[in-house]
């Protein structure tokens, strides 16, 4: 290598070294001067998506809003303030998006759904910040969750019944249920076949016995009632059943198509004056199936408290519309 070879290679190395101080020295004093500086800010109105616009009860939105913070200070805390018909299903979720020169974006973002139709007020979020240089909270800002209204699940015009075999299971449920179902196939096909060897004997010996529709119903309800009990079927999914059985019920008892129609025309017909159910248990119905309305299209939870106290409604329906002269009449649910 020669001489002026060696200057320029020499040269270059100490402007790149000067060059690589001065992006340093201008990084650490924009730190300090960022760190030192007041976050206080205004934040702008939370985004909500999908659109406020169409928003049916039971949809999960999401609100989110960008802060931009200097550098030296991130958020360290989120609280939601929701109006009456609002709650949160995702916990305040904070992440960096951004850097920029002296500063740095985050995004605060959470889930909320609507459980109750109409106008929703305005909410409120209040974000503090912390500062790395000091140690401590530096500062606070606020952030409007903007009103908007809530619509009533589309019923009327769905042409689906609320049968249990419509009921779609969660995800996480069907390789469980598959593999369930598959056991189940090769278990029964074993019993299937002792069994009609059996009934082959004795198809001349007994006959069989015809149940009520109450006592029918009644029965349905204890075997449910036990498959909940143990774990068996879900709460959505025992919801479904439970609206199965009391249709049937309606339908064998008082000799209506409960089974061939919508939750709209059940309860238009319910209600009118030659309806052979009281005030009261028409009122139970319309709660009830509304409810299992709300389970299957707006995928409201159904807990097992709720499920339960829906079972024992449906059996005290059951008790108080079975002759007085049949011998189940009186007895009482238990929850």
């Amino acid at each position: 290598m020669t001489e002026k070879s060696r200057k320029i290679l020499m040269f270059s190395a100490m402007g790149l070294a000067v060059a690589c101080l001065a992006i340093a020295a201008a990084l650490y004093l924009t730190y300090l001067q960022a760190s030192s500086s007041d976050p206080h800010m205004k934040l702008s109105d939370m985004k909500i998506s999908p659109s406020a616009e169409d928003v049916v009860i039971g949809n999960i939105l999401n609100v989110s809003v960008d802060l931009k913070l200097p550098w030296g200070h991130h958020p360290e805390n989120v609280s939601l303030t929701l109006p009456e018909g609002l709650q949160i299903v995702s916990e305040p979720k904070i992440e960096k998006t951004k850097t920029r020169w002296g500063k740095n974006i985050w995004r605060v973002s959470s889930g909320i759904q609507p459980y109750r139709t109409g106008d929703m007020q305005d909410g409120e979020c209040i974000v503090t910040f912390y500062s790395s240089r000091k140690n401590s909270l530096s500062g606070s800002a606020k952030s409007s969750i903007p009103g908007f209204h809530v619509h009533a699940v589309d019923t009327q015009n769905r042409r689906e019944l609320d049968l249990a075999s419509e009921v779609a299971l969660p995800k996480s449920e069907d390789s469980r249920v598959l593999f369930s179902i598959a056991m189940a196939i090769l278990a029964l096909a074993g019993a299937i076949i002792f069994m009609i060897l059996i009934l082959r004997k004795r198809r001349h010996e007994t006959l069989a016995t015809v149940l009520s529709p109450w006592e029918q119903a009644l029965e349905a309800l204890r075997t449910l009632r036990d498959s909940l009990g143990k774990g068996e079927i879900s709460g959505p999914l025992c919801l479904a059943r439970l609206t199965d059985i009391v249709r049937r019920y309606i339908e064998r008892r008082y000799v209506i198509p409960a089974t061939a129609q919508t939750t709209h025309e059940f309860l238009s017909g319910m209600d009118k004056g030659n309806s052979p159910l009281d005030k009261q248990h028409r009122s139970f119905l319309r709660e009830f199936l509304t409810a299992s309305d709300l389970v299957k299209f707006a995928r409201f939870p159904a807990d097992k408290d709720l499920v339960g106290n829906a079972l024992c409604k449906a059996e005290d329906l059951i008790l108080s519309t079975v002759p007085k002269d049949d011998e189940t009449n009186g007895k009482e649910c238990s929850p």
